[in-house]
């Protein structure tokens, strides 16, 4: 299944919220909800995998390493979220 990269400005529903992925001056893609709230990015590593799909690494914020890689943005940014989320559910 090939995978197109994200636009400069995607729209992303998951778990029936709604996400922003937004490319910024490095080329990243800073993913953020409608409050404002960063969640973390993702990056291109590589344009051309395996499968000739882009690959990429998926940081969440506040973590200098990534914590998830693939082609599948939307299911990396989708993963991101819920490590968000079981991060700061307890945080709260």
């Amino acid at each position: 299944m090939p995978y197109a990269k994200p636009g400069k400005h995607e729209k992303l529903e998951h778990r029936g919220r709604e996400f922003t992925l937004d490319k910024d001056e490095s080329g990243n893609w800073q993913i953020t909800d409608a409050a404002g709230t960063h969640y973390g990015w993702i990056e291109v590593i590589t344009r051309h995998g395996a499968d000739h799909d882009p690959v990429y690494n998926g940081y969440l914020v506040g973590h200098p390493t990534f914590s998830h890689f693939g082609s599948d943005w939307r299911g990396i940014t989708g993963s991101l979220v819920n490590d968000f989320d079981g991060e700061h559910r307890f945080a709260e």
